[in-house]
This record gives structure tokens, C-alpha cells and sequence, in this order.
């Protein structure tokens, strides 16, 4: 079978990561979360307004604006939330092994030389690793921009306050 996320032919049984986003989505299932699906072609065309262009937007189109904005920046805070639970999730998975061989590694040597260690011998902390550092890379990409997106749903709002 082929992976695409991985570009990589797999066996038939889920990767770690094809496992940790059954996990996530069964749980948004489990719990009812519905999210907006995001097919705005605006988007990019709102985050990057000027004042002169906000300032002759009527009251609908601010408020119409304001919406698309905050629900993008809810489908941003998922992305990011998924991101944090896959980070922890690789963390758990590769302590856990880790915890196993321990033992087998000097005490003066340093955590990370040991993960490393560990992860020659062992695949599944291997790939552990390699998901942990896409998801920081990605988590440090999206981390605040959500807020921003809010604020500027804020911003965009509050500029049809008194308009007609």
C-alpha cells in the first residue's frame, strides 16, 4: 500500500501517524465536534485588506467578513490543537520505549544522544521522532496565528459599528 503523506510504500497495517489521526478523528467524531469547512476563495484577500479598503465596507460586508475570518481562524486553532496532540503523542510513544531499554545507556550520557541511540534500534521510536519533528516544525508555523486572525475578525467588526 502507499502512503502518500510519506511518499513511501507501507505494509498493510497503519503508520504511527495514519494511527494518531484515526485517534483524533475519532474522538471529534465521538464528541460531536463539527467544524466549518474552510472553501472560502477570500480568505487570503481579507487577511491582507488595508484600512482605506476595511474603512468602505458596509456593515453586512464587515460582519459577513468578520465571519468567514473567525471561522478560519477555528479551523487554524484545529490544525494546531492536532499538532499539539501529535507532538504529545510522539513524546508518550518514545518515552514509553525509551523506558524499556534505559538501562542499557550510561547515566552521564544525554537524553537526547540516548533517544537517538534507541531509535537506530527501534522503528517505531524512529518514525516517533520524525512525526514529532514535522508536528513542531508545523506547530511553530501556526502557533499565535489563530489569535491573529480573531483579532483581526475583531478589527473588521468593530469597523461596521456605526454604519449604515
Amino acid at each position: 500500500m502507499w502512503n502518500y503523506r510519506t511518499m513511501q510504500e507501507t505494509s498493510g497495517k497503519p503508520d504511527l501517524d495514519t494511527q494518531l489521526d484515526s485517534i483524533l478523528d475519532e474522538y471529534e467524531q465521538a464528541k460531536h465536534i463539527k467544524l466549518p469547512s474552510i472553501n472560502s476563495p477570500h480568505i487570503e484577500s481579507y487577511l491582507n485588506m488595508d484600512r482605506e479598503y476595511i474603512e468602505a465596507l458596509s456593515k453586512d460586508q464587515c460582519n459577513s467578513i468578520a465571519i468567514e475570518l473567525t471561522q478560519y481562524g477555528l479551523y487554524i486553532q484545529r490544525l494546531y490543537n492536532r499538532e499539539k496532540a501529535r507532538l504529545s503523542f510522539c513524546n508518550n510513544t518514545i518515552n514509553k520505549a525509551a523506558a524499556t531499554v534505559w538501562h542499557n545507556y550510561s547515566e552521564y550520557m544525554k537524553y537526547d544522544m540516548k533517544i537517538y541511540l534507541i531509535a537506530q534500534e527501534n522503528p517505531t521510536v524512529d518514525k516517533a521522532i520524525k512525526i514529532r519533528n514535522h508536528a513542531q516544525i508545523r506547530l511553530d508555523d501556526l502557533d499565535g496565528l489563530a489569535r491573529i486572525i480573531e483579532h483581526m475578525a475583531g478589527v473588521i467588526s468593530r469597523s461596521g459599528y456605526g454604519k449604515e
